[in-house]
């Protein structure tokens, strides 16, 4: 199921809102992993799912190709999981991040 909750990271208690919001989601749905390519959003969500040992999937945007974005860095240490669509942001995780080609681009591998 998808479940659409508003990025609200600007404000520290809409922040906590959406943590609560995203609780809630997780206890009804249980769902088996929690995958994002991205946004702040991701940061409560994977908060959330690491909290209840909930596996967590991140995909850092594409766009993201030598520099790591905010979200990744803070996410490379808590996902389960952290994949980068470039060989050369790979190394800027210093070990955190796997490179297994681009989602959209038929060149890589």
């Amino acid at each position: 199921n998808a479940h659409l909750v508003p990025n609200k990271t600007e404000h520290p208690v809409l922040f906590v809102l959406n943590l609560f919001a995203i609780a809630r989601i997780y206890r009804r749905e249980r769902p088996d992993f929690v995958v994002s390519t991205g946004a702040e959003i991701a940061i409560p969500a994977f908060l959330i799912a690491w909290a209840m040992q909930i596996p967590t999937l991140y995909i850092e945007c594409g766009c993201q190709v030598t520099e790591p974005s905010a979200t990744g860095r803070f996410l490379s240490r808590i996902a389960t999981r952290f994949f980068v669509q470039w060989p050369e942001l790979a190394e800027k995780y210093h070990g955190r991040a796997e490179y297994a080609g681009s989602l959209i681009d038929e060149a890589h591998p």
